[in-house]
């Protein structure tokens, strides 16, 4: 599937935040966060599993947040919708996060300063 392709196959099939955290499967892989239908944050896990680390970033409150991209998830989580694609092999999830962030620029990823 292409690049373009995938990415709206994503866009299309996601999902409520708190829906998505009871359904994530326990693989590795990247998640796309939305809010209304805008691409605001790409994250990905290699050294755990897609569920645990949505749980993280649903259960984090405001004053436990530390970065920017931290603090918006726990800001807006009740409007996040969420979409991920599993993948096993580290340097492929590396990749493919970069890839999204490069091709799409979300607003949550870029750094502070």
């Amino acid at each position: 599937m292409s690049s373009s392709l995938e990415y709206l196959f994503l866009k299309v099939n996601k999902a409520p935040f708190s829906e998505v955290i009871k359904t994530a499967p326990e693989v590795t892989g990247c998640y796309l966060m939305f809010v209304e239908s805008t691409l605001v944050y790409v994250g990905r896990t290699t050294d755990q599993n897609l569920k645990v680390r949505l749980s993280q970033h649903y259960n984090r409150t405001l004053e436990e947040a530390k970065s920017y991209s931290e603090r918006m998830i726990a800001t807006h989580k009740e409007s996040i919708k969420v979409s991920f694609k599993t993948v096993e092999d580290t340097e492929e999830i590396i990749e493919t996060e970069k890839k999204w962030i490069a091709e799409h620029d979300p607003e949550w990823n870029r750094r502070e300063g």
